[in-house]
């Protein structure tokens, strides 16, 4: 929004744009390409979350308990990579749904569409490691 709100300017005034002006919109371009989509991966050590290359691993190892809640979004301020007063951290896309991982430093907050799909993934992938 603020990229074309910023173009609308330049092009309705018909001033020729400042280098900063060119930064800043190449910098939101950017930013709002790389938070566009979230992913989630679990392979056969660590959970990964991932807006573009803005990454958190959490190893299975450190995930103490993993369960299906509501994200609470009012909790964290929105979406994204957000902190709550509580210490705990949200990686969240638009959605109600979401995880809860536990580790002995942090507790996380993940959003997926498949809240309990994705904790049965965690827990078989750390069943099968311990084995």
């Amino acid at each position: 929004a603020l990229v074309g709100i910023m173009l609308y300017q330049i092009v309705s005034t018909g001033q020729k744009p400042s280098w900063l002006q060119i930064i800043l919109a190449i910098l939101l371009a950017f930013m709002a390409a790389n938070f566009w989509q979230m992913s989630i991966t679990v392979d056969e050590r660590a959970l990964t979350v991932a807006f573009g290359f803005i990454k958190k691993r959490l190893p299975l190892s450190q995930i103490i308990s993993s369960q299906p809640t509501n994200y609470d979004w009012l909790k964290y301020g929105g979406w994204g990579i957000r902190w709550a007063r509580d210490g705990s951290r949200a990686y969240s896309a638009k959605g109600k749904t979401a995880i809860v991982l536990n580790t002995p430093r942090k507790r996380y907050v993940v959003t997926t569409q498949n809240p309990e799909g994705l904790c049965q993934i965690i827990n078989l992938k750390k069943n099968q490691h311990a084995l």
